[in-house]
């Protein structure tokens, strides 16, 4: 099981660059007491997690929305209807009720969409 957990943890160790790495592991040894080297291995578990977790809290990031993504419009007894939304979805819903309200359901069904560069 010790074995097993060095070799992990040296496996970590060479995918991590050497800079960002304070604990060394290094393979058998005799020169060390199992102590000092259940020790130095904790620390490194200990520092490798640290990186591990500064890792997935870099990587969670939220995508950023533009509000002006889609474009959709309809016109209706001589009058246009416009707006703009993040998908094209809330985009044609907002223009399709701006149009219901002035005019009906009725005159309010050839909206055209694109999106937005």
């Amino acid at each position: 099981m010790k074995n097993w957990i060095a070799f992990s943890l040296l496996a970590l160790a060479v995918a991590v660059p050497a800079a960002a790495i304070e604990y060394r592991i290094t393979l058998g040894g005799d020169r060390m007491s199992g102590e000092d080297r259940v020790r130095r291995l904790e620390m490194a578990v200990e520092e490798l997690q640290r990186k591990v977790f500064q890792l997935q809290s870099e990587a969670i990031t939220t995508p950023k929305v533009n509000p002006r993504a889609h474009f959709c419009e309809v016109s209706a007894c001589g009058k246009s209807f416009q707006s703009f939304g993040p998908t094209r979805l809330e985009a044609e819903s907002e223009v399709k009720a701006k149009c219901d309200e002035a005019h009906g359901d009725m005159f309010c069904k050839k909206i055209t969409c694109r999106e937005n560069q």
